[in-house]
């Protein structure tokens, strides 16, 4: 009992690891069917030469052959024998070849197929989370008020009447598009007016970019504040479409002025820096939605 129980779980176990890597599976088989596709044809090729050769030499024979019982009804009839054999025989070579063909195409397709069917339900799957994510924040903002739950969200601390602190810049955002802004990014400076007016007209500059494109990836935006370019920030961003209820329509930056603890060794040394949290309104995941407007191709 328990040998069986074992060999049903390491089946199991096999048939999932299969199931995850059947994408690189298919791809990597159908390309090696493709190299084994253009070998069989080759060799194929070959011997359908000696084949047409022998079947020419036969037609040569059949037409050139004089004799008083050899009628033309005969004659085409032996033709037609030598097209048909010789078209079988070129067939025969060539049929192991189309089929591994075929195979390796079905492959590589295959492989498309799924990841592409496995990207649609990650993106749906995030794009539910994310709209409980949202509405979780509005409950939290409903119940403890808009600066709590700021609060809560970018893990703030301090007197409400005083600049938050970010006691670890290392923890994460609460917001997976929340980004810091500080002397290492385009547009800094000590002038916390300069700084908000720098933010405040590039949410303009993006607005703008959105009516002309009617599309804005997050990455865009990350950029053009100086910021470091992200994996999500390439799919995720802006759709302009103002029948869609669900989209924003706009940029909208969240930019909420904090302090951390300054640990540079400098003559000027101050025990506070003061920096920005900068928070994006994104609808989300857009490449397909991007696909299905005609706006990219797929």
């Amino acid at each position: 009992m328990n040998v069986y129980s074992t060999l049903i779980d390491t089946a199991v176990r096999w048939g999932f690891r299969l199931k995850v890597k059947s994408p690189q599976i298919l791809m990597y088989s159908g390309l090696i069917g493709l190299g084994g596709t253009i070998y069989s044809a080759s060799k194929a090729t070959l011997k359908a030469d000696k084949v047409v050769k022998s079947a020419k030499e036969d037609i040569i024979v059949i037409e050139t052959l004089e004799d008083p019982a050899y009628s033309e009804q005969d004659r085409k009839e032996d033709l037609r024998k030598v097209y048909i054999q010789t078209g079988l025989e070129v067939a025969k070579l060539y049929l192991p070849t189309l089929g591994l063909g075929i195979l390796s195409f079905g492959g590589i397709v295959g492989s498309h197929y799924i990841l592409r069917d496995r990207n649609a339900s990650l993106a749906a799957a995030y794009a539910s989370l994310y709209q409980a994510y949202r509405e979780y924040q509005k409950k939290v903002k409903n119940l403890y008020g808009e600066d709590a739950e700021k609060d809560i969200r970018y893990n703030l601390s301090g007197d409400d009447s005083k600049i938050k602190i970010i006691e670890d810049m290392n923890s994460p955002l609460g917001s997976p598009y929340a980004r810091y802004f500080d002397e290492n990014c385009e547009g800094y400076d000590e002038n916390p007016q300069l700084v908000m007016m720098f933010l405040y007209s590039q949410q303009s500059h993006f607005n703008d970019e959105l009516t002309s494109k009617e599309h804005l990836y997050l990455n865009y935006a990350y950029k053009s504040l100086g910021m470091k370019e992200t994996k999500m920030g390439q799919s995720h961003g802006w759709i302009r479409d103002k029948n869609d209820p669900g989209r924003s329509n706009f940029v909208d930056l969240e930019v909420i002025p904090v302090k951390v603890r300054n640990t540079d060794d400098d003559k000027d040394w101050k025990p506070w820096k003061y920096i920005y949290i900068v928070d994006f309104n994104p609808d989300g995941y857009i490449l397909d939605d991007l696909v299905r407007k005609n706006r990219i191709e797929g």
